[in-house]
């Protein structure tokens, strides 16, 4: 099930609100049938029929981390993504921790923008990310505002790349702590771009 990432900018007047429908830049972000088109650094995620919008033709991608020393992060999937236009970016996506479990943990969703590779093979500019504390229910993330930022790509010197990556951290020592993501996406946010065109 392909979907159009979505946004929605409500500016001082209430009844003024901007809605935006962008290309979403990650491939494969709403894990339809498999986890193809993203790398697994750090362990084996699985993927699973549990989809964010309960859908019965998409999934998720699940992982637990079941390492043995308190606080350890498992990266669990990356994707690099190539981009060809300076400009604002958002980040987002969603989680789900399923409660009762053995140990305590956290998930979250980082990025690193490179501004001199097209492959994200290092010089970082910037590092951030989501830290998703859903906890039994799904529950969206993005870098629209507040405490998370939106991504800003000022120059492509000469060329530029976000790396995507969603994480697993056990807090506790021993036991095991695992969690779903779903609904990925990058979107370039053209309402803040003065070439604004949106895609439909």
């Amino acid at each position: 099930m392909k979907r159009l990432a979505c946004f929605v900018l409500s500016g001082l007047v209430a009844s003024l609100v901007a809605t935006a429908c962008a290309q979403n830049l990650i491939a494969n972000g709403d894990f339809d049938t498999d986890l193809s088109g993203w790398a697994t650094p750090e362990g084996t995620p699985m993927w699973s029929n549990f989809d964010v919008d309960g859908s019965s033709t998409s999934g998720s991608v699940w992982f637990a981390n079941m390492q043995a020393d308190a606080n350890v992060r498992q990266v669990v999937i990356s994707q690099c993504i190539p981009i060809v236009q300076t400009g604002t970016y958002v980040f987002g996506g969603a989680a789900y921790a399923p409660t009762g479990q053995v140990s305590a943990g956290r998930l979250y969703g980082e990025y690193a923008i490179d501004v001199r590779h097209a492959d994200c093979s290092g010089g970082y500019s910037s590092l951030g990310g989501l830290s998703m504390t859903s906890l039994g229910q799904w529950t969206y993330y993005a870098t629209t505002g507040g405490l998370y930022r939106p991504l800003s790509v000022p120059v492509l010197f000469p060329e530029a790349s976000i790396l995507i990556r969603f994480s697993v951290e056990k807090t506790d020592a021993g036991g095991s702590f695992g969690g779903y993501f779903d609904g990925a996406y990058v979107i370039r946010d053209t309402l803040l771009s003065e070439d604004f065109d949106i895609d439909t």
